[in-house]
């Protein structure tokens, strides 16, 4: 009988109480602390992510006018000139349209001029005062620290904000 009660009183403290209700998770305010930061993460992420977007734009459009210079520089090779300019387009017997094919006395140039990447807003093409052995070409970057020139307002007429340029060798 003796054993039977040790073994008895040992399964009783062996027991364990039921743990409270209020043990079991997380409050209120730990929830509110973690979703707070992650809030803070979130919107640090995103500005990031739209500024490295806003700097791939306008690596394109410096990649952009870097391949029209190279077609300028053919152009200039075969014809001993540079084309003429007409109201910030290349002029080859008519404006050729940025965003179509520059073909110029039999020879294409390019397949399709360029335009800006987003907003679809024109290059801008000028000869300096018509001479014909310099040129400039000029768009509007995203981020002003991109650009070169602080701006260059009317440049091909009207107010464009032109705030970065590229200009020929010769």
């Amino acid at each position: 009988m003796n054993l039977l009660k040790k073994l008895s009183s040992i399964t009783q403290s062996k027991v364990s109480t039921p743990h409270k209700l209020t043990n079991r998770g997380f409050t209120l305010i730990e929830l509110l602390v973690v979703v707070a930061i992650l809030a803070v993460l979130v919107s640090i992420g995103a500005a990031s992510y739209r500024a490295a977007q806003r700097n791939a734009r306008d690596q394109t459009r410096t990649r952009d006018l870097n391949q029209v210079k190279i077609a300028l520089e053919q152009h200039f090779e075969i014809n001993l000139a540079y084309p003429v300019s007409n109201a910030g387009q290349i002029d080859c017997s008519g404006a050729i349209l940025w965003g179509t094919e520059w073909d110029c006395g039999g020879h294409t140039y390019m397949h399709a001029l360029p335009k800006d990447p987003t907003t679809g807003q024109t290059y801008c093409y000028k000869n300096l005062l018509g001479d014909i052995y310099t040129f400039e070409l000029f768009a509007k970057m995203e981020n002003s620290n991109n650009g070169n020139i602080p701006s260059a307002d009317g440049a091909c007429g009207g107010k464009n904000d032109y705030d970065y340029k590229l200009e020929s060798e010769k």
